[in-house]
């Protein structure tokens, strides 16, 4: 992913790399390459906080929520779910949106293999 941020960033079209990382890591989380799909997400969410991309930040964290919710760490989870230094009201919501979605995995980790859909706000 290096030498194609490279390639994009002396054409200047850096920016466009953040959104096609989000839908990578999207499709790489849903078909179980979560790997592929950590490193897509971890890599777009520096280069979307790099071109001033909030929305896309947001996205990105959210698709980490899920990773870490499916690999039954709440904590990181949690951290990520809130979208640390995004600061607009409607990307906050957007990661939220995803934590939401992450939330019914930690609980089935939590509860060990017991599913549970989380409620409430916390």
């Amino acid at each position: 992913m290096l030498s194609t941020a490279q390639a994009c960033r002396a054409q200047g079209v850096i920016r466009f790399l953040a959104p096609l990382s989000l839908g990578l890591s999207y499709a790489d989380f849903c078909l179980t390459r979560f790997r592929a799909a950590a490193e897509a997400a971890t890599e777009g969410l520096r280069l979307a906080q790099d071109t001033g991309q909030p929305v896309r930040a947001a996205g990105l964290y959210s698709v980490l929520a899920l990773l870490a919710a499916v690999s039954g760490d709440e904590t990181r989870c949690h951290e990520m779910a809130a979208g640390p230094g995004i600061s607009s009201p409607a990307t906050r919501w957007r990661t939220s949106a995803g934590w939401r979605n992450g939330r019914w995995d930690c609980s089935i980790s939590a509860s060990a293999g017991t599913p549970r859909r989380s409620t409430g706000s916390s």
